[in-house]
């Protein structure tokens, strides 16, 4: 069985000194605004080739134009391509990772662990643009587990570096470390001991898997591993709005108490928030808000818990402000 992932030959921005102006966020983060903002940053900001959008007056294929475009990058040397098997260490704020070629196999061999189903237009649309450009235009993003920490104090060496390269996105500082020869084969070996987890990009993973059955030659994709030891790996919670009859937290409650959870009352008068968090350091821990009912929170003794606080009113805005992220 092959290697799950390797240093790769990549291509890059020739120019590094404007990268915050070529790069930008995962394609299911930006919406219309924020591409066009992308967009207005450089005529070669990744954004051009990620959400292809034909100018106007051309209807045309905006795939095919993609491929047009990278094509006519390359052609001015926009991007350069590396002679040699690479990685790239980079640190986003306080989160440090690396970027491997990924063995695109799907989840049969459980070498790569998914925690979400997907959708079949996603897919169709990202294989669209895998086809007609030919190349991984974005990475997926992996966790790694580490017990001994030894992929973490190996990219923590790393980063003790100058970096070959600097950027910031949406006002978090990055800085990126190209590496070669044995290193960055050691790096790659530290990061495979175990399954990876997609912590995000499943319908990008499932389209390179589908285009690799196409093309057995295109067998790898670009993947972004952290280490599940690294000290600025924050996971925030994802909020939702449950709708429906028979979805009464109060009328669930019991159920919930005898077989999933362990559930006692948030105190009067704390911040609920603030309790969760605290409540959250040794434990999985939850807290559901409800238009009905009473308070509840999770009992010191267990490990999985769940906390219960009566919410404002249903259809409230601050509802739906709550900070989330998947």
């Amino acid at each position: 069985m092959k290697d799950l992932v390797v240093p790769f030959r990549g291509e890059r921005y020739r120019e590094g000194g404007r990268l915050g102006r070529l790069i930008a966020p995962p394609y299911d983060v930006i919406d219309a605004a924020a591409r066009a903002r992308f967009a207005a940053l450089d005529e070669h900001n990744i954004v051009h080739l990620m959400l292809p959008e034909a100018p106007p007056p051309s209807t045309g294929d905006r795939y095919a134009w993609a491929a047009e475009q990278l094509a006519t990058w390359r052609q001015r040397g926009v991007l350069t391509r590396d002679t040699e098997p690479v990685v790239y260490v980079m640190a986003q704020g306080d989160r440090l990772g690396v970027f491997v070629a990924l063995a695109a196999e799907g989840y049969d061999s459980k070498r790569v662990r998914p925690h979400e189903k997907t959708h079949a237009g996603p897919k169709a649309d990202r294989l669209a643009l895998l086809r007609a450009t030919r190349t991984n235009l974005e990475s997926i993003f992996l966790l790694a587990p580490d017990p001994d920490r030894a992929l973490e104090q190996a990219l923590a060496t790393v980063a003790k570096r100058s970096p070959d390269a600097t950027a910031e996105l949406d006002g978090v500082p990055i800085r990126v470390w190209r590496v070669t020869g044995e290193e960055a084969f050691r790096l790659t070996a530290h990061g495979a001991r175990r399954p990876l987890y997609i912590a995000d990009g499943h319908h990008r993973y499932e389209t390179a898997c589908a285009y690799a059955h196409e093309n057995p030659a295109a067998d790898r994709m670009l993947a972004f591993v952290v280490s599940s030891a690294d000290p600025g790996l924050v996971v925030l919670p994802t909020h939702r709005l449950i709708h429906g009859t028979g979805r009464r937290v109060d009328a669930v409650l019991p159920a919930w108490r005898s077989r999933l959870f362990d559930v006692a009352p948030v105190p009067r008068g704390v911040d609920p928030v603030a309790y969760l968090r605290e409540l959250g350091k040794g434990r999985t821990a939850c807290l559901v808000a409800s238009c009905w009912g009473s308070r509840s929170s999770p009992r010191r003794g267990s490990t999985t818990s769940l906390t219960w606080a009566r919410a404002p009113p249903c259809g409230r805005s601050t509802w739906r402000a709550l900070r989330h992220s998947s």
